[in-house]
C-alpha cells in the first residue's frame, strides 16, 4: 500500500459535500486514512490509519490538497484485492449453481483477481457483495475462450 498521498498534482480544496457524507458514514462505519494526507505545500494534515473525524474536517478548512480526499480514505473493512480473492475462493467451493462453471477455471480466476486494478472507491465500500463476485467470475470465465483476461485486455474507456 502507498504510504503517502503526496504527488505534484493539485486538486484544490476537499469537496465539502463528499466530506460531509464521509463524516456521516464514519459515525456507523470505521473509515480511516489509507495514506498520509498532505496539503499542497507538503504539510501532513492527517496520518495514515487515523480514523476520520470532525477534527479532520477542521484541518481541511481552506486547505488545498495534493490528492483528492476520497482517494486517501478507506473503510477499515473495505474491499481490497485480498478480500476479492477470498470471496472468489469461497464462491468456487460453495454449493451453488455457479460453482461447477467456475471450478475448472478457479486457479486462473484467483490468480487474475489478485491483479485486478480496483477502482479508487473500492476500499471505501464496506463489504463485497456476493453477487458482484459472481458476476465478475462469470464474465472472466466467459471471456477466457477469447483470451481476454485482465492482463491481456485494454482498460475500459470511461
Amino acid at each position: 500500500m502507498q504510504t503517502s498521498c503526496a504527488t505534484p498534482n493539485a486538486f484544490g480544496n476537499a469537496n465539502p459535500h463528499a466530506l460531509a457524507v464521509i463524516l456521516e458514514a464514519s459515525e456507523t462505519k470505521s473509515i480511516i486514512a489509507a495514506t498520509d494526507i498532505f496539503d499542497i505545500s507538503g504539510i501532513k494534515l492527517w496520518a495514515s490509519k487515523q480514523p476520520v473525524s470532525s477534527a479532520l474536517q477542521r484541518k481541511l478548512l481552506d486547505r488545498q490538497l495534493r490528492q483528492p480526499l476520497e482517494s486517501c480514505l478507506m473503510a477499515e473493512d473495505g474491499v481490497t484485492g485480498a478480500t476479492l480473492v477470498r470471496s472468489l475462493q469461497e464462491l468456487v467451493v460453495a454449493d451453488s449453481p455457479l460453482a461447477p462453471l467456475l471450478r475448472p477455471h478457479a486457479a486462473k480466476l484467483v490468480r487474475e483477481a489478485s491483479h485486478l486494478p480496483l477502482p479508487c472507491s473500492a476500499p471505501t465500500r464496506p463489504r463485497l457483495k456476493p453477487w458482484k463476485t459472481s458476476s465478475a467470475s462469470v464474465c472472466g470465465v466467459c471471456s477466457a475462450p477469447l483470451g481476454c483476461w485482465p492482463a491481456n485486455c485494454p482498460p475500459p474507456t470511461p
